[in-house]
């Protein structure tokens, strides 16, 4: 499953890189013009999931760290049917509709996964926890730490978060928190919970599309605005990719 999974992003990332090419290099006025030894497409027949980086908003937005309320909610039906009209086929949940317990108040997270599977659309839910758990700088597993052992820490995520979700049909997948560092990379716990998310859902047979949005490298290591600390000196991008 790791490999297909592997394969299933490779393919996502060459679908849009080809796409830009095209859009960017390929044509010139009405001409278009073939890329010299380029994939032939012309009779793939395999379908991509596709989502936007515009989860549903509630209508606040902030700039230059002022909060403007827009006086109107954008997290309903009918945006997300624009959504979808938009060629769409999987939603990123925000902070503004994110699982964070099956009590808590917040339950919007509830009613996107409903409407998703009314429309037709797959849900990649943002878990509060999870988000939180995934950038910690610090181990997650072993003696002193949160969860002595990969069973403790499996079983404490399927109570807790992934039994509330992961089979209602709408499901997709869950996001782990957004553009890692070499701090959080190399502490250990974004790569464990990661490894137990994989155990969980094939424990319980379910497809879970694992969200690991990592941050830009360049050929020397992370850019400066994602600078680890001290105690992690700059790592390579073949170390970072390795390590994730």
């Amino acid at each position: 499953m790791k490999k297909q999974r592997f394969n299933k992003i490779i393919s996502s990332i060459l679908v849009g890189v080809t796409l830009c090419s095209l859009a960017a290099c390929g044509k010139k006025g009405s001409q278009v013009t073939e890329i010299p030894d380029g994939p032939d497409y012309s009779k793939y027949t395999d379908t991509f999931d596709f989502s936007g980086y515009s989860a549903l908003s509630d209508g606040q937005v902030m700039k230059d760290s002022m909060i403007y309320d827009m006086g109107q909610t954008f997290i309903t039906k009918e945006v997300l049917e624009e959504y979808k009209a938009c060629g769409m086929t999987t939603l990123l949940c925000s902070s503004k509709a994110e699982f964070r317990g099956a009590d808590h108040d917040e339950q919007t997270w509830r009613q996107i996964l409903d409407w998703g599977a009314e429309l037709g659309l797959k849900i990649i839910i943002r878990d509060s926890w999870l988000w939180s758990i995934s950038s910690q700088t610090t181990p997650l597993i072993g003696e002193g730490c949160e969860f002595a052992t990969e069973e403790e820490l499996d079983e404490y995520i399927y109570e807790n978060h992934l039994k509330h979700y992961f089979k209602h049909p709408a499901y997709y997948g869950v996001v782990l928190v957004d553009e890692p560092n070499a701090a959080v990379v190399t502490g250990g716990a974004y790569g464990a919970t990661y490894r137990s998310l994989v155990r969980v859902s094939e424990k319980y047979g379910v497809k879970s599309y694992i969200h690991a949005n990592h941050t830009g490298m360049n050929y020397y290591g992370v850019y400066s605005s994602h600078s680890p600390t001290q105690e992690h000196p700059e790592i390579s991008r073949e170390e970072y990719c390795s390590i994730v």
